[in-house]
């Protein structure tokens, strides 16, 4: 698996688009967590910010007002999952953050570390999902993470040297979605 640095200077020659249908991407694999197990208020953002991103990455319209007070939300609920110490629900909402962060990035080098923090925070999470399937023990490399290492390789792969326009089936033949790790995680015992 590449580092942080290595994903972002990957993704930055790659089109805004592609950048912010990789975010979207790995919005979609971790959104059903949140939308599973919120603790607190629900909220119709974090759905919300992949729809934006997929708007944004299919058409190359999106309103900006939108994206704002999307971001702007997300963002709170990600420091009340900080303060509650609920890591798995403030990493899936951080995932979903990072995609209006993308498409509202001022430049490209911005949004490729956008799309690199969004690829992070999708990572923690499958490798939470892990310690919760394991019942809270700490394992390296567990079947989620690996699962999520391997679909992140080929859709970094395929994001940083696409040409085409942007379409949600862009990465399916890449793994599903949601991840087999999801059903997993939901026969697990415990989730949050």
């Amino acid at each position: 698996m590449s580092t942080f640095g290595e994903d972002t200077d990957l993704l930055v020659p790659a089109p805004r688009a592609a950048k912010v249908a990789f975010c979207a991407a790995c919005g979609d694999r971790v959104a059903p967590v949140f939308n599973e197990y919120w603790v607190g208020s629900p909220s119709d953002e974090v759905l919300r910010a992949v729809k934006l991103g997929w708007e944004f990455a299919c058409t190359g319209l999106v309103d900006r007002e939108s994206v704002a007070s999307c971001r702007a939300e997300l963002a709170d609920i990600v420091a009340y999952y900080h303060e509650e110490d609920i890591a798995i629900l403030a990493q899936a909402v951080t995932t979903c953050l990072r995609v209006v962060e993308c498409i509202g990035a001022d430049g490209e080098e911005s949004a490729a570390r956008a799309s690199a923090r969004a690829s992070g925070a999708c990572l923690y999470v499958a490798l939470l999902a892990d310690n919760y399937i394991n019942l809270r023990v700490p394992i390296d490399n567990g079947p989620a993470e690996l699962e999520e290492m391997q679909w992140q390789t080929l859709a970094l792969g395929r994001t940083s040297t696409w040409t085409g326009p942007c379409s949600r089936g862009m990465f399916a033949d890449i793994g599903p979605t949601p991840p087999v790790w999801w059903a997993t995680y939901q026969a697990a015992p415990e989730h949050i």
